[in-house]
């Protein structure tokens, strides 16, 4: 499913976009938690945009 879109992603799953979004920003608070506990260079903590290359459904 390389560079498959939301739009895509709902077209296929059945799932609708607004909660594909809503999984997405979910992840992405869990990830800056994660990161504010891991052990990191200082300059890392200080990300304010993480962008996802991939995005798996399993």
């Amino acid at each position: 499913m390389d560079g498959v879109g939301i739009m895509a992603l709902e077209r296929l799953t059945g799932v609708p976009n607004p909660l594909i979004i809503k999984w997405i920003r979910n992840y992405s608070k869990i990830l800056k938690k994660l990161i504010a506990k891991a052990t990191v260079a200082e300059t890392i903590k200080n990300v304010a945009i993480l962008e996802m290359d991939e995005i798996f459904i399993r």
